[in-house]
């Protein structure tokens, strides 16, 4: 049983953490605690997915307007942050470039940290509808949900493009976040390889961010042949890490054979 008050205090650790994370961007401008809201939204997002799939539809809150605003806006300064850092790594000479970018990076991060009392307010009142929407949900219930996560997961990676690749890292990381959750027993019952979801995100990740710094470069003609190759060759490598990991996904997901 996924009880009513396991699942209070998870939404309030939540609530808690977004907004201390959230004050501490606010006053310093930290990449790693705009990084720590990031995580703890994915969470509170995993949640939502899950309270609406088993019967909630009708009372569960959707995911606030305002919500989605900030995350999308803390993401456009994750993912500049990120090319930044893998412009530094293959030393792009480019400086103008990147002085350009740093430029845009300050930008969003100036007009993100002034709107701290609207996000504030609004995490407030969807906290609060939320929590009054909680109920006890069945072991067999959170399991058919795992189950079809797997499902859906091994789908997406059967076959995997870009595309395919990047929402089955959304679905992963979700899964994951969800089973913190659970108590102890329960996560142990499910037969899920954490770990092994862990490492397949990651991976997907560093492809993913490798794939859209290429393509930026390439088409805002930045750096030379050796930069772009470098990047390229870097991003292939990538590429076969997470195809290694993809291969045999339903056997490798579960700790043990059969079925949830």
């Amino acid at each position: 049983m996924l009880t009513q008050k396991r699942q209070y205090n998870y939404l309030i650790k939540r609530w808690l953490l977004i907004r201390r994370h959230l004050m501490a961007y606010a006053a310093s401008g930290d990449p790693e605690s705009l990084h720590r809201v990031r995580v703890e939204v994915k969470k509170l997002k995993a949640f939502l997915q899950f309270a609406r799939s088993i019967g909630r539809k009708k009372n569960a809150p959707s995911q606030p307007r305002s919500l989605k605003k900030m995350f999308r806006r803390a993401g456009m300064i994750r993912d500049a942050g990120i090319q930044l850092q893998l412009m530094q790594q293959f030393n792009l000479p480019d400086a103008a470039f990147r002085a350009g970018e740093t430029q845009v990076i300050e930008q969003l991060s100036d007009a993100f940290r002034e709107d701290f009392t609207y996000f504030d307010k609004s995490l407030r009142q969807t906290f609060r509808k939320l929590l009054g929407t909680l109920r006890p949900v069945r072991k067999h219930d959170v399991r058919h949900w795992l189950s079809r996560r797997l499902g859906a997961i091994a789908e997406m990676v059967a076959s995997p493009g870009s595309d395919q690749l990047h929402e089955a890292r959304k679905v992963v990381k979700s899964l994951v976040y969800f089973l913190g959750m659970l108590p102890g027993r329960l996560k142990r019952q499910s037969k899920i390889n954490i770990s092994y979801l862990d490492q397949l995100q990651d991976a997907i990740g560093k492809w993913h961010d490798l794939e859209v710094t290429v393509s930026m470069l390439i088409s805002r003609k930045v750096g030379d042949r050796n930069v772009i190759g470098r990047l390229e060759k870097a991003h292939d490598r990538a590429g076969a890490a997470v195809h290694a990991l993809v291969t045999g996904f339903e056997q490798k997901v579960l700790l043990r054979p059969g079925p949830l």
